[in-house]
């Protein structure tokens, strides 16, 4: 039907695209020479069904600048579509317009939309049940987007839907009625795919906090099967290890250090070490077994090193210091504090920094190998 355009109104907050002067006046001038060709009717809704307050009749869901257009142009009477549709049917025309659109076809009147305005017009549409209630991959093939894109949008909306601040409510002129829709589709946990199919959704696991892990790892360490020794250090006496050597085990599992155990763990995680405990599992007890094979012989080890190093040191002040009848060359005196300063500084930090985490790393630190050379520098 041929309307008024000043009985037509213009909502920009649920638009989702911003007026460009430049086009409205090359839309004037076209109108001017033409008038407005019946071909390119403005889509509009009647008002009285639409939560809208305006004392128009009608509100613009496609053709915002051929309105504003033809009032700059003086015209009398524009061609429009009418709808008599409900709010969420005004906002889905308004936004699927950005996507159907052509502007290669209608270049007379044609302004092409940029990617900011798609994803304004597709955040839009997900504040409508109808589309919030779709699968990312439906709604990812309808935007011709990926379905990660899907799910950032979707999350920024529920985001928005689960504050239901007013500021975002009057921003998006969500009514109070369509939020509560919202939040139904958001709770429930079925979704359609692109067939029309209901699926359920599969629900992201709560995330533990880390009071909660702490309290589960406390009651892990703390179980009966672990029996505290005399010097303050637990044993899981059926299998012969420490608790230490299972901690070791876990930070091999999981490729973390021991200071991220709990907090670097997840609930899941957790529980699979409980698990690994009441079951007794073999390939744990087997690689715990090792592990603590593996520590006993570090151990022997570094003492060992620490005993030939407290040895090279008596050798450096009892034998080999300058005397009046024992002048050493500069050379030799040299060697001698460049080795005293690596048996001091090198070797002790090599054994220090040995990593609990990864024992069987400790392997490739044969330390004694470097001794053999010392002993013939001293004889």
């Amino acid at each position: 039907m041929w309307i008024d355009p000043n009985d037509l109104a213009d909502v920009w907050t649920v638009n989702n695209r911003e007026e460009n002067p430049g086009h409205i006046e090359s839309l004037a001038e076209s109108m001017r020479q033409n008038g407005y060709l019946p071909e390119y009717p403005i889509i509009v809704f009647e008002a009285a069904n639409i939560p809208i307050q305006t004392d128009k009749p009608y509100l613009v869901a496609c053709g915002h600048h051929r309105r504003k257009a033809a009032i700059a142009a003086e015209i009398d009477l524009i061609f429009a579509e009418v709808h008599d549709g409900t709010e969420e049917e005004w906002i889905e025309m308004m936004s699927l317009d950005n996507f159907k659109f052509d502007v290669a076809s209608n270049p007379g009147i044609g302004l092409a939309f940029t990617e900011q305005e798609r994803r304004a017009a597709c955040f839009q549409l997900l504040l409508l049940p109808k589309y919030l209630r779709k699968t990312n991959v439906a709604l990812a093939g309808l935007w011709k987007v990926s379905e990660g894109t899907v799910r950032r949008w979707r999350k920024q909306a529920e985001s928005s839907i689960d504050e239901a601040s007013p500021d975002f409510m009057e921003k998006h002129n969500v009514s109070p009625e369509r939020m509560v829709k919202l939040k139904e589709v958001i709770a429930d946990p079925y979704r359609e795919n692109e067939e029309g199919d209901t699926v359920a959704v599969r629900q992201k696991p709560k995330e533990a906090t880390p009071e909660e892990l702490a309290k589960f790892w406390w009651d892990i360490r703390n179980s009966a099967l672990f029996d505290q020794r005399s010097d303050g250090s637990h044993y899981l006496d059926r299998n012969g290890f420490q608790l230490e050597i299972f901690k070791a085990y876990i930070c091999e599992r999981f490729n973390i250090k021991a200071d991220g155990i709990p907090h670097q763990l997840s609930m899941t995680q957790l529980k699979k070490i409980h698990n690994w405990i009441h079951t007794d599992d073999p390939a744990v007890i087997a690689r715990c077994q090792e592990i603590q094979r593996e520590t006993d012989t570090l151990s022997k080890a570094r003492e060992q090193c620490y005993h030939l190093h407290d040895e090279v040191i008596r050798v450096f002040s009892e034998e080999l210091s300058p005397t009046p009848g024992n002048t050493l060359s500069p050379v030799h005196i040299s060697a001698f504090k460049a080795f005293k300063r690596w048996s001091s500084n090198g070797l002790t930090a090599s054994i220090s920094t040995s990593d609990t985490a990864h024992p069987q790393k400790t392997r490739s630190r044969p330390s004694s190998r470097y001794f053999p050379t010392s002993m013939q520098l001293l004889k």
